[in-house]
């Protein structure tokens, strides 16, 4: 009886779900079954025993049935795990996960990509996503790949607009690890050089501030972030009263809504903190600039 209850306990441990997906590890049998199958490939880059939103993605979108109902059909799953412990992997999948990561050009978890066979970079994104939010970004990577493929078919005259045209559709996590450099990035780019010079030639706190507003008012949205970082940073270190704390922390609450979810939660558990008590912030600062003014 007790080898019997054994055996039966085996068997249900090597049973998965019937809805359990099926995650390759191995890059180029992902690309040759992504060949095979004509899909896309869906790289999940993780930290799968040490980072808690790719833990989280895992328990509530992607081992869901709902996702695989939807992925199946798409795409070819393929898990670049980079885990602490890392006697889960062979000698051989730690080096292609790590040469991945540099090719992909992936520092943060969880990182998703698609891919195709080839390895071109059809779209993805960083940081934590609801399911719904997911398979609209999977989505549009999908018609992204359908577009790239009849762009490359142009003339070479029409194929960089064409081709620009879906870029400027992918998120900045995508386009990082393709390579990609549309026009509008090229643009925010110059226009971030030229703000960068405009405030290092700022003499007083006063005219840092009034040069950061001033260019907010032209900016694109990819430099927002940066200025108002820039307006952060000298509210804070020239703060006087609790007044100026406080007109500090509504910009450090600007910043949070430039930031992908993860990092923006994370950073407001910063900002509840440091703000809770705006008197004794005010204190530490002027501590710390006199300390500064010592050395």
């Amino acid at each position: 009886m007790f080898k019997k209850i054994l055996a039966l306990t085996a068997a249900v441990a090597v049973v998965a779900p019937a809805f359990a997906a099926e995650w390759m590890n191995d890059i180029n049998a992902a690309k040759a079954k992504a060949q095979a199958e004509h899909k896309l490939i869906l790289m999940d880059f993780t930290g799968s025993d040490w980072c808690g939103w790719c833990i989280k993605l895992r328990k509530e979108v992607l081992d869901k049935p709902e996702f695989d109902a939807y992925a199946k059909d798409k795409f070819v799953l393929m898990e670049v795990d980079m885990p602490r412990n890392t006697g889960k992997l062979t000698p051989e999948i730690q080096a292609q996960n790590k040469q991945l990561c540099d090719q992909y050009k992936v520092n943060g978890f969880p990182t998703l990509l698609v891919i195709s066979p080839e390895g071109t970079v059809v779209g993805g994104f960083g940081g934590y996503r609801k399911a719904e939010d997911m398979q609209a970004i999977l989505n549009k990577a999908i018609k992204a790949n359908t577009d790239i493929q009849a762009a490359q078919k142009l003339p070479e005259a029409e194929k960089e607009n064409a081709l620009d045209a879906v870029y400027a559709t992918m998120d900045p996590t995508a386009l990082a690890a393709g390579g990609y450099k549309t026009k509008a990035k090229e643009n925010a780019e110059k226009q971030r050089k030229e703000f960068e010079t405009k405030i290092m030639a700022c003499k007083t706190v006063d005219e840092w501030v009034k040069t950061v507003d001033e260019c907010l008012t032209v900016t694109m949205p990819q430099n927002k972030r940066y200025l108002l970082d820039q307006k952060f940073t000298a509210l804070v270190n020239s703060a006087e009263t609790v007044e100026d704390i406080k007109a500090a922390e509504k910009v450090g609450r600007e910043i949070l809504e430039t930031l992908p979810a993860q990092v923006a939660a994370q950073v407001k558990q910063q900002l509840d903190r440091d703000f809770a008590d705006p008197a004794a912030m005010l204190e530490r600062i002027k501590k710390m600039r006199e300390q500064g003014e010592q050395k």
